[in-house]
């Protein structure tokens, strides 16, 4: 199992308990250097999903809270194509982004798209800045399938939750996609 965009490896312990292979991969040192201090028998590799490659590949490939911090159409596409890559022939693919479209965030997502509406903003739609330092994406269901059947995946699951209950977009606190890499067909 591959966890893009790691952190602290707060998976590992359920892949462990489930006697499972994990591996934890990550852009950030610092989070990198608490992961290891934590897990030391775990593997990570420090490696930014817009780069990362390699010839294992894996049966599942965890990407939690990672695709909506990257800022661009075009990046994240290429994100998504690097986890097809990355996974084995009908390997599954878990993404969580959090939902822009809950209350906390909407006055910062509207202000944004008044400024592009106004082109006074070279941000996407329904994209926010926090603290002019964290880039944000509040991507909608439709959205997210269509990114991913561009790369050729099925869509298991698409759907908001909270607290691990499935609920409606303006109560949920995260998108949760589910997509599998479609086998070859010979």
């Amino acid at each position: 199992m591959l966890d893009l965009g790691c952190g602290n490896a707060r998976l590992y312990p359920l892949v462990k308990q489930r006697n499972g292979r994990y591996f934890g991969v990550d852009l950030s040192k610092s989070m990198l250097k608490q992961a290891k201090k934590r897990y030391s028998t775990a593997r990570f590799r420090e490696s930014d999903i817009l780069n990362i490659a390699g010839k294992e590949k894996f049966d599942i490939v965890f990407l939690i809270a990672v695709l909506h911090h990257i800022p661009s159409m075009e990046l994240r596409e290429k994100a998504v194509h690097n986890v097809y890559n990355l996974l084995k022939p009908g390997g599954y693919a878990l993404i969580t982004n959090w939902n822009l479209f809950q209350s906390g965030f909407l006055q910062a997502r509207w202000g944004q798209n008044l400024k592009k509406f106004l082109r006074k903003s070279k941000l996407d739609w329904n994209d926010i800045m926090f603290k002019q330092k964290r880039y944000y994406h509040g991507f909608k269901k439709r959205e997210i399938a269509r990114l991913l059947k561009k790369s050729n995946f099925q869509i298991i699951g698409n759907y908001y939750e909270l607290e691990g209950k499935k609920t409606v977009k303006f109560r949920a606190r995260n998108l949760v996609t589910i997509a599998r890499k479609r086998p070859l067909i010979f």
